[in-house]
């Protein structure tokens, strides 16, 4: 802080969010940092969802914290001229994304620079997955950065107008998107919207997460998912569940693009022989469809659930040297 801060152009703060003193050092670091004319990408990174305060959870204490330790060090960042801030990475900060049109409203003002923003990520990993404030962002927000290349932001702030404004920057070639729980007032997003949005960014990437999802696990191949997505990875993490039509739904409309399919949960023995009958009652194996299926798939990782070693030889075989990593979890 003494000797660095005012000269560095590149911060990652990683921190014990769950530590009071490491929470209060971050906090005097951002406060410094915040007065740099040099800085132009920080990265807020907290090892866990929580971000332990004085005050107690989403309490008014802790809001007061949050605002004064951290919202402001980082709107004075984005709100600077000269030079302009160029990324902001919340490090799936649950708290501080909520302050994400904060953000975008301070840095769309006729002293900042949005123009220059590049990356922002504003996804979250919950708490409480089940229940939670959601942060909304307006459209009209982010029609004003126009160099933004990569977006990752939580599935509940995602609206067929959003998608509609993002399609309007030219350069975004990533948007990542983290589904959590499903609020019964989310549509979900129309086929059109992403056929449009893939239309106008025919480069950009779609990489969906799900976390701890439990009901949008079960409605991924009707709730979410949509043919025209530009859908490149998929990454299920500990939603206790392996959905087999959607990787059929993943094998029929992504052959063109999905690169990378990632499926996590904890190993359940006991679980292990229903998960196989549910691979069996299928006519073939979603795996190995896909693997021939899509031609650009290079990654597949599942773990939690027992394969059929004759099908992943399959899987192997169907796609060779362009298959970088095949991994899944072994029984002894």
């Amino acid at each position: 802080m003494q000797k660095l801060a005012h000269i560095v152009s590149e911060v990652k703060i990683t921190f014990d969010s769950c530590n009071l003193y490491d929470v209060e050092l971050t906090a005097e670091i951002l406060y410094k940092l915040s007065k740099s004319a040099r800085l132009l990408d920080l990265s807020i990174l907290p090892k866990y969802a929580t971000l332990v305060t004085p005050g107690r959870f989403y309490s008014e204490e802790e809001w007061d914290y949050i605002l004064k330790l951290f919202v402001q060090p980082l709107i004075a960042l984005l709100s600077r001229k000269n030079p302009p801030f160029r990324a902001l990475d919340l490090g799936c900060s649950e708290i501080l994304a909520l302050h994400a049109s904060d953000f975008l409203t301070v840095s769309s003002i006729c002293t900042a620079q949005p123009q220059h923003l590049e990356r922002l990520a504003f996804a979250t990993v919950k708490q409480d997955p089940g229940h939670y404030p959601l942060g909304l962002i307006e459209p009209p927000l982010l029609e004003k950065c126009s160099a933004l290349r990569v977006l990752t932001i939580d599935y509940d702030s995602l609206c067929d107008e959003l998608l509609q404004t993002l399609q309007q920057l030219p350069l975004l070639r990533q948007l990542i998107v983290h589904v959590h729980g499903i609020d019964e007032d989310h549509f979900g997003l129309s086929e059109d919207a992403w056929a449009n949005f893939r239309s106008k960014n025919p480069d950009a990437e779609l990489h969906l997460t799900l976390v701890c999802a439990y009901e949008a696990v079960e409605t991924l191949p009707t709730h979410i998912l949509r043919p025209s997505m530009p859908l490149t990875h998929l990454k299920v993490l500990f939603c206790e569940k392996i959905n087999c039509d959607a990787l059929e739904y993943l094998s029929l409309h992504y052959k063109d693009t999905l690169r990378s399919l990632i499926w996590v949960d904890s190993m359940r023995i006991e679980e292990y022989r229903n998960i196989m009958e549910l691979m069996m009652h299928t006519e073939q194996d979603p795996l190995v469809m896909m693997a021939w299926r899509c031609k650009k798939l290079q990654e597949l990782i599942v773990h939690g659930y027992l394969l059929d070693p004759r099908n992943l030889v399959g899987v192997a075989r169907l796609r060779g040297r362009e298959l970088k990593v095949l991994e899944v979890s072994g029984v002894h």
